[in-house]
């Protein structure tokens, strides 16, 4: 008896979920949430806007380095992109390390273990590096639920330092199987790979620290393929809630 009310209660929820405003019929979504807190907020001092993740504490969960960041994805894959810039404001370090991703080329999936990225990387009192990881299933063959089953990969780590509370313009080009990274106009960090990484879903990911991002762009050759200055609230955000049942006395003697 407890069992069926309590999966009745679990449906429920899951319906109301369903039919809320997260999940809207007929609304066209940018984003969608992988893990942690983010929202849309506007610039007191502007009307400009910009996607926010302020909790900044993870956990590693194990199945994904992305699940185990505060992570957002774009919805919709792209194929064949050649830049993508955005503005970017790190603040707020709780704890070492802070970890920034900036990944790409997502093939994503329930547990989203093929990604390549561009981390910054540092402790609280500032970001002093930055790396081309990739990642990717260690045995293919597992079922998904097994965990740490991925492989990160570190193909390059450059000096760069970045400081809280100071934005950012960040400006990731491909030119064929060669990858650059602008910080600023200034060129950070350069990498040729043995395969094209500009297809795929691409995404933000912050770690121990909060992470402010406004104005993203991405370009197919000089069209512009996506853009989002965050005016609108286009994030898709799942979840399902449950509520533990007491026992009645009844269901306690039954």
């Amino acid at each position: 008896m407890l069992h069926k009310l309590c999966l009745l209660i679990t449906v429920i929820s899951l319906l109301q979920c369903l039919s809320s405003n997260d999940i809207t019929v007929g609304k066209t979504f940018k984003w969608m949430r992988i893990t942690g807190r983010w929202e849309i907020q506007s610039s007191p001092n502007s009307n400009s806007h910009f996607l926010w993740e302020r909790r900044a504490k993870t956990r590693e969960w194990g199945y994904s380095e992305l699940i185990n960041y505060n992570s957002i994805i774009a919805e919709n894959p792209l194929n064949e992109y050649s830049r993508i810039t955005f503005n970017m404001e790190i603040a707020d370090p709780i704890d070492n390390p802070v970890q920034i991703m900036a990944f790409f080329a997502s093939r994503y999936s329930r547990y989203s273990r093929y990604f390549h990225a561009f981390r910054f990387s540092g402790v609280r009192a500032g970001l002093k590096r930055v790396s081309l990881i990739s990642s990717r299933e260690k045995n293919p063959e597992l079922p998904r639920r097994v965990k740490w089953n991925y492989i990160i990969e570190e193909k390059l780590t450059k000096n760069c330092t970045l400081e809280y509370d100071k934005n950012y313009f960040i400006d990731i080009r491909f030119y064929g199987k060669k990858i650059l990274l602008y910080i600023n106009k200034k060129r950070v960090a350069s990498f040729v790979s043995k395969e094209p990484l500009n297809s795929g879903r691409f995404g933000f990911s912050n770690r121990n620290a909060s992470i402010k991002i406004a104005d993203v762009k991405i370009y197919s050759g000089k069209k512009i393929v996506f853009e989002d200055d965050f005016s609108e609230d286009t994030i898709k955000r799942i979840g399902v809630r449950t509520r533990r049942v007491k026992k009645t006395s009844e269901e306690v003697k039954e």
